[in-house]
């Protein structure tokens, strides 16, 4: 990978999906002299968390319906929209390493372990395997996520922390 590569989160590819989001200024200045990588894994993620949003948890599912096919349509286009914000980018596949090295992350740093309901706590599979193509690829990570960054930094992950 080059240096005018930058791998994104989650929250970055919102911002390259939905036109009102917080982070569309964020992503777009940040694409402008750089080639965006979106980890495959991350659409999955945005599925997640642009349904639960948008269907108020699951109280009105029409409505996550809606930002689903949303999401869809982006992707059906996904050149073509690029090209359209000026945007240059790259998908990346997972490996099966990232998925090992994932799990290491998981059960080595208790920051991957987010607080629940009723004293639960849940992994941040998707954060985790971030940092492990982050850390496969050798490319800087761009993310809005204190925790990630602050993994990223003790992990030798070169990265920056992007907010609104």
């Amino acid at each position: 990978m080059s240096a005018s590569e930058i791998l994104i989160d989650t929250s970055l590819l919102w911002g390259l999906v939905f036109k009102n989001s917080k982070y569309r200024p964020l992503v777009l200045k940040l694409a402008q002299n750089t080639t965006l990588l979106i980890p495959k894994i991350t659409v999955l993620e945005l599925v997640f968390a642009a349904y639960r949003s948008a269907s108020r948890s699951g109280q009105n599912p029409q409505l996550g319906l809606q930002v689903i096919i949303e999401i869809r349509d982006f992707l059906i286009q996904f050149e073509t929209n690029l090209t359209n914000l000026g945007v240059k980018a790259k998908w990346i596949n997972i490996e099966l390493e990232d998925i090992c090295k994932s799990l290491d992350y998981i059960t080595t740093f208790g920051e991957l372990l987010k607080q629940g309901s009723k004293k639960t706590k849940w992994i941040r599979l998707f954060d985790a395997l971030l940092l492990a193509i982050a850390h496969r690829l050798h490319v800087k990570l761009a993310t809005s996520d204190k925790v990630i960054y602050k993994l990223a930094q003790r992990l030798n992950i070169e990265c920056i922390l992007v907010k609104p």
